[in-house]
């Protein structure tokens, strides 16, 4: 594999890794994001796309100063973490298929999760981190299959429909999956139990929802949709089914994930060309742009343990 060159300033250390025959590279970026944010805090997991490269980079967003924990020439996307905060999963494409990969936050040492030549992509965690709930085609359409991070056994197929089910979101008490899906005709949000199948619809309507993240404490799902036209963010109460707006405007939001506490909410600006990430503080209103350095910087997670 061909790596690509980076103008990204210099680096201290430079680690050629060999797994599953996927050259990775891992160092520590200096891009500075001037000037620092004073009033953020807390570590987040993105994608930036520049040139044709692709990165996962860890950030504590007081500090300024990302890491790229991994960088090569084929795509990589929908970082997620560990409840621990110890590890991340993406996946990756190479050789003409997705596959999910799990990388050491500190180290950027990994591991291949899935071998199977179907696409296998969106990994989310269970609260245990003992499995990792996915979307395959390996049978036909896309559903969301379960497997072991340990390995030694098959991936378990969770959904089973004729339409297509995608980002899964494994809930913090470990006992149901949100994820999207067109089996009511637009893409709506549902919520698979985990022991017994069964499925319920959480969201219906005009427009699609669409990226459902779970608060900490199990009782909100934030979502993009495009429910009243431009995609913005919005949040259901799990227990009421009452949905509220959180941002407003014409520009295209995506990919929200809440901060530690569930009062912060970290989202994808996107455009036609770029795209950064934002942070609204759920108690204010205010929101903060984090990024604004000319390339795509989107699908930011926060880091579940930390400030």
């Amino acid at each position: 594999m061909r790596f690509l060159r980076a103008n990204l300033g210099l680096f201290t250390f430079l680690l050629l890794l060999l797994a599953g025959g996927v050259f990775l590279l891992v160092r520590t970026a200096q891009r500075n994001y001037e000037p620092p944010l004073q009033t953020a805090s807390g570590t987040v997991a993105y994608r930036t796309v520049q040139g044709g490269a692709y990165e996962i980079n860890v950030w504590d967003i007081s500090d300024r100063k990302p890491t790229t924990l991994v960088r090569f020439d084929g795509d990589l996307a929908n970082p997620t973490w560990t409840q621990t905060g110890a590890f991340l999963a993406y996946e990756t494409y190479l050789d003409d298929q997705y596959d999910i990969y799990v990388a050491s936050a500190e180290t950027g040492d990994q591991r291949r999760l899935t071998t199977d030549p179907a696409w296998d992509m969106q990994p989310t965690f269970s609260p245990s981190n003992d499995r990792v709930a996915f979307v395959s085609d390996r049978e036909g359409g896309q559903s969301i299959y379960v497997l072991p991070t340990g390995g030694g056994a098959e991936a378990e197929r969770l959904t089973d429909d004729t339409s297509e089910d995608t980002y899964p979101a494994w809930s913090p008490d470990g006992s149901r999956i949100a994820f999207v899906s067109n089996r009511e005709g637009t893409q709506d949000l549902f919520a698979v139990d985990v022991e017994s199948g069964e499925i319920t619809a959480l969201t219906s309507g005009a427009g699609d929802d669409l990226y459902p993240t779970w608060s900490p404490d199990g009782s909100r799902i934030a979502f993009a949709s495009t429910r009243n036209g431009a995609q913005n963010i919005y949040e259901l109460t799990v227990g009421t089914g009452e949905i509220v707006a959180l941002t407003s405007g014409d520009d295209l939001k995506a990919y929200p994930s809440y901060g530690p506490g569930g009062q912060r909410l970290l989202y994808t600006v996107q455009s036609d060309s770029n795209a950064d990430l934002f942070l609204l503080r759920m108690e204010t209103g205010e929101i903060l742009q984090l990024t604004n350095t000319g390339i795509v910087e989107s699908q930011g997670v926060f880091r579940p343990t930390g400030s």
